[in-house]
């Protein structure tokens, strides 16, 4: 015994099927009476179908579709937006922490003595580390202040 399926017999019903495999399934509906009840209850379905009246569109549903959307495919967009500004804070916060640790790395250089900690003996180097440290030290705090200035626009575009 074949399986029938649900879409097979719809085709059947609907004269989708070749001139074989409708001979085929017709000869597995009457072997089977649990495929002719499918049958059946697939015709009387088809039946109700034909008798019902199809519901029409009112005259601006694909105006109003259309419209939606559009407002849908806005918010997509809006979505992205904001998405890739808040990347814009983050990146910010990681470029201070950058320039700090560079801070602290020159101002570690800047503070090597001429000490034989471990009996290496560095050689006499004069570079202005300490100015170039104070010189990083600004650019740190304008770069703070400019984030803090970014986050509040931010933080206020988000409430309003």
């Amino acid at each position: 015994m074949k399986k029938i399926t649900d879409e097979q017999l719809w085709n059947l019903e609907d004269g989708l099927l070749s001139d074989a495999q409708k001979i085929e399934i017709e000869q597995e509906i009457s072997k089977n009476t649990a495929i002719q009840v499918r049958f059946d209850n697939i015709q009387s379905q088809k039946m109700l179908f034909s008798m019902s009246e199809m519901e029409k569109p009112k005259p601006d549903f694909a105006k109003k579709l259309l419209q939606n959307w559009q407002v849908e495919q806005q918010s997509i967009s809006l979505e992205t937006t904001t998405f890739a500004a808040n990347y814009t804070p983050l990146k910010m916060v990681f470029a201070a922490f950058g320039l700090l640790s560079l801070m602290l790395l020159f101002f570690a250089f800047s503070n090597i003595g001429s000490s034989e900690p471990l009996g290496i003996v560095l050689p006499a180097f004069h570079f202005p580390w300490k100015s170039i440290s104070l010189s990083l030290s600004v650019i740190a705090a304008v770069i703070t202040v400019f984030f803090i200035e970014k986050l509040i626009v931010f933080k206020f575009r988000m409430v309003g």
